[in-house]
C-alpha cells in the first residue's frame, strides 16, 4: 500500500477549524501542549477517534484545540479534535455529522487500498493519461470530447450537464467534496490553478495524491480529511464545488449550506447523483444496492430543495427514466455495455421521457446544478 499510495503537504494556512471556523497553524506537538495550556497530553475528546496526538498538530488559533496530522493529511474532523482536558464537545450530537463516515471508513479505505495496489495497470489511470498527452487548448475544450471526460457511467448525461455547468476550469480554484479525488484531478488537467478533495478517508487522500502524482498535477492538488457538514475552509474560497455519487450520504440541512459558503460569489455548484425514481424500489430489490455495507440514502424529493438557500439559481436535471435500471441489470449479469452505447440509450430515452407529462422528472440520475448567489467568479 506505502509504495503505491501518494503523499500531500498540509497547507496549513489555508485550513481552518471545521467547528469554528478560526484559523489553524502547524505546530510541534510539545508547543501545542504549551499553547493549549500545558497541563496534560493531548488526547481526542471522542472515543470514535482514530488517530489521537501525533508528533505535529494543527492548533486553533483561539487556542480551543489542536487536530493530528498523520502521513501528510490533516484530520480536521470534530471526533479526531485534540484537548488538554475532558470536557465533551458541545452542540449537536456527533453521530448526526459523523457516524456515518466513520461507519463507512473501514469499507472505502479498504476499495482505495486495492485501486492504489493496481495503480500501473489501472483502465481510469490509463484513460487520465490520455488527457495528459492532449495539448493545453484541447484540454481547454472540457468537457468535449465527451468520451475522454465522462466516466460516470449510468450517469453520463448528469455528469455531462454538471462538467458544462462548471466550465471553463482555465484559473479556477476547485473543490471536490466526497471520493478518491479522479475529478479533482480532471479538473486540473483542463486548466484549474488548484484542486483540493475533502475526504474523511485517508485512503482516499493518498490515492488521489497518487494519481495527481502519476499525471504531473502534484504540486496543484491539496487534501484534507474532513466531511462536508463542516468544510474546514474559509469563506468564499473557491470558484466551484463537484460531488460524484457522495450527495446522497450527506446530512444535507449542513452540508449544502457549506457548500455555498465556501464558493465565491457567483460560483458554482455541481453533483452527479442517483435519485429515487419510480423503478428504484423494484431495481434494487431485484438488483441490489450497487454498493453494499454502506450507509446512504438516494436522493429524493426534500433531501436537496429546501437546503439550497445560498445559491439563487438551482436545478435539478433528471435523466434516465426507463432504461437506467435495465442497463445496471445487463452489468449485473455480466454483460458490460459501452459507455457510447449507454450515452446513446440514456439519450433516446431522456427524448422519449420528454414527451410524457411528467416522465422525465422521474428519472432516476440527476445533475444538481447551482450557482451561488452574488455576482463575480
Amino acid at each position: 500500500m506505502q509504495l503505491a499510495m501518494g503523499t500531500m503537504r498540509v497547507d496549513a494556512g489555508r485550513l481552518v477549524c471545521p467547528v469554528s471556523k478560526v484559523r489553524l497553524h502547524e505546530r510541534a506537538l510539545d508547543d501545542a501542549i504549551a499553547d493549549l495550556g500545558g497541563h496534560a497530553d493531548l488526547r481526542p475528546r471522542t472515543e470514535i477517534a482514530q488517530v489521537g496526538a501525533t508528533p505535529t498538530v494543527l492548533v486553533r488559533s483561539d487556542g480551543g484545540g489542536a487536530y493530528p496530522i498523520r502521513d501528510g493529511v490533516a484530520f480536521l474532523l470534530a471526533p479526531e479534535m485534540l484537548h488538554t482536558d475532558d470536557e465533551s464537545p458541545a452542540g449537536e450530537p456527533i453521530e448526526a455529522r459523523y457516524a456515518g463516515a466513520y461507519e463507512e471508513m473501514e469499507h472505502y479505505s479498504r476499495i482505495a487500498e486495492e485501486e492504489a495496489r493496481a495503480l500501473s495497470t489501472s483502465k481510469q489511470v490509463r484513460n487520465l493519461l490520455q488527457l495528459v498527452e492532449l495539448q493545453p487548448s484541447q484540454r481547454a475544450l472540457f468537457p468535449a470530447p465527451r468520451h475522454l471526460w465522462l466516466d460516470a457511467k449510468y450517469e453520463l448525461h448528469a455528469q455531462f450537464d454538471a462538467f458544462r455547468h462548471l466550465r471553463p476550469m482555465a484559473g479556477k480554484t476547485v473543490l471536490q467534496v466526497g471520493g478518491r479525488g479522479l475529478h479533482a484531478v480532471k479538473f486540473l488537467l483542463a486548466g484549474a490553478a488548484e484542486a483540493w478533495l475533502v475526504s474523511p478517508m485517508a485512503g482516499e487522500l493518498h490515492y488521489a495524491a497518487a494519481l495527481a502524482r502519476r499525471c504531473g498535477v502534484e504540486d496543484r492538488f491539496h487534501g484534507v480529511a474532513a466531511v462536508a457538514e463542516e468544510l474546514p475552509l474559509p469563506d468564499a474560497s473557491f470558484d466551484a464545488v463537484y460531488s460524484q455519487g457522495s450527495v446522497h450520504h450527506w446530512v444535507t440541512p449542513l452540508a449544502l449550506p457549506e457548500c455555498a459558503r465556501v464558493l465565491r460569489p457567483g460560483g458554482r455548484f455541481a453533483a452527479v447523483e442517483p435519485w429515487r425514481g419510480p423503478l428504484y424500489g423494484i431495481g434494487t430489490k431485484l438488483l441490489g444496492k450497487r454498493e453494499h455495507g454502506v450507509r446512504c440514502v438516494v436522493l429524493a424529493p426534500g433531501r436537496v430543495e429546501p437546503h439550497m438557500g445560498g445559491f439563487d439559481e438551482f436545478e435539478v436535471i433528471h435523466h434516465g427514466a426507463l432504461t437506467r435500471y435495465p442497463l445496471i441489470a445487463l452489468w449485473k449479469l455480466g454483460i458490460k455495455p459501452s459507455r457510447d452505447f449507454v450515452w446513446h440509450v440514456t439519450k433516446a430515452d431522456d427524448a422519449i421521457a420528454s414527451r410524457v407529462p411528467g416522465l422525465r422528472r422521474r428519472g432516476s440520475s440527476v445533475a444538481v446544478l447551482a450557482t451561488r448567489a452574488g455576482s463575480g467568479g
